[in-house]
């Protein structure tokens, strides 16, 4: 049954890896412009770092949501996890995991969740009036946009 956030990747979300050279600073300022250019509201939600001799720990995790109607948005999570980072020039030499989530949200203004008749309602609407078009088009358009995403990032590693 789909539920009020519907998932189009698995929800620990794709996994990246890198090890090697790579201009983090450019890749997250690209990353925020492409998600602005595909329409996403880019919005930082953490992001932590802890000093060592060997290395620098950074853990930041951002959101890009985007309206697709009255009723729907787009969310994508992404979790970007370094240990080891030292700096090597302009680049960064880094061991790098990145988790990329997506997951469509049927009811991003809560209007269906008041009260037990429209949450009711709601299940019914979505699970049986427009669930192919959840599962078709939304769900496949928002997997496919994050597998650009994931491609886009791995342009950046050397």
């Amino acid at each position: 049954m789909i539920t009020k956030e519907d998932y189009a990747t698995q929800k620990q979300g794709i996994v990246i890896k890198h090890k090697g050279l790579l201009d983090f600073d450019n890749l997250y300022k690209e990353s925020k412009k492409w998600f602005k250019d595909r329409e996403y509201i880019f919005n930082e939600i953490q992001s932590q770092e802890k000093f060592s001799e060997l290395g620098n720990f950074v853990k930041i995790r951002f959101e890009a949501k985007r309206k697709i109607d009255d009723m729907t948005s787009f969310n994508i999570y992404v979790d970007i996890i370094i240990n080891d980072m030292i700096k090597a020039g302009k680049k960064y030499k880094v061991d790098l995991s990145m988790y990329v989530r997506a997951y469509i949200d049927l009811d991003f203004n809560n209007k269906w969740q008041s009260s037990r008749l429209k949450a009711f309602l709601f299940f019914v609407y979505i699970n049986f009036i427009i669930r192919n078009k959840i599962k078709s088009v939304f769900e496949n358009k928002l997997f496919n946009e994050v597998n650009q995403y994931s491609d886009f990032v791995k342009e950046h590693f050397d």
